[in-house]
């Protein structure tokens, strides 16, 4: 079995161990069964998050996954710039639109959108030289997001979301659980190609000029907030 999953045409690095899904090894000796495990660390790992595997084809569950992880970025950005700013869940403005999944302002004056993308990176995915194809349907999403911060932007420079307030400066973050584009060259100009063929289909109002958006992960979100 080890062999078979491994046999794919990945980098070594990125192949699939066995372990990873079994990280318990049973023989027997003399009629007893014994359990050992090589590596303590991935019977952790398969409790947490390789249960997202098993179960990330449920979209009722995959819909609650994201729920919690929306609510633990809302808990991470308010616990440490609460007491400076104002930390906004998403709500809905003119016609039936949404803004981002969280927003913060500071004195009336917004100073940054996040968009939240829940979307686990496999490890085809992760260790594939075309990431973008590998995964398109997750790639998908995240341009999805891009595209969603460009036309909340667009939205706000010209007034349209009365609660948020006409702003210049500001900050667009797309924040996803693992980190989609580490590995792949110019994913970045080929997620905001995506974006802007999304919006388009859809006649959204994105303006001419989009903005730059920074797509991080949540581990790099986690290291700004409690170093910065």
């Amino acid at each position: 079995y080890a062999s078979e999953i491994r046999y794919i045409n990945l980098p070594t690095a990125y192949k699939p161990s066995v372990y990873r899904k079994f990280p318990l090894v049973m023989f027997e000796e003399r009629g007893s069964k014994f359990y050992t495990c090589p590596l303590p660390p991935l019977i952790l790992s398969r409790i947490c998050d390789g249960l997202f595997y098993d179960f990330g084809n449920d979209s009722k569950l995959r819909n609650e996954f994201s729920k919690r992880f929306e609510e633990y970025i809302f808990e991470l950005i308010s616990n440490n710039l609460g007491g400076k700013f104002e930390v906004l869940s998403e709500f809905i403005y003119s016609k039936a639109l949404r803004t981002p999944d969280i927003l913060v302002r500071q004195n009336a004056d917004f100073n940054c959108a996040f968009e939240l993308k829940a979307r686990r990176q496999s490890p085809y995915a992760r260790g594939a030289t075309n990431a973008s194809s590998e995964a398109a349907e997750a790639f998908m999403e995240i341009a999805k997001g891009i595209a969603q911060l460009w036309r909340f932007s667009q939205d706000v420079k010209v007034g349209r979301i009365d609660r948020v307030g006409r702003n210049e400066k500001y900050y667009l973050v797309l924040c996803t659980l693992d980190n989609w584009i580490e590995f792949s060259e110019n994913i970045n100009k080929e997620l905001r190609d995506l974006a802007q063929i999304y919006a388009r289909e859809r006649s959204w109002d994105i303006g001419e000029n989009q903005d730059e958006i920074c797509i991080c992960s949540v581990d790099d979100v986690e290291y700004i907030l409690n170093h910065g």
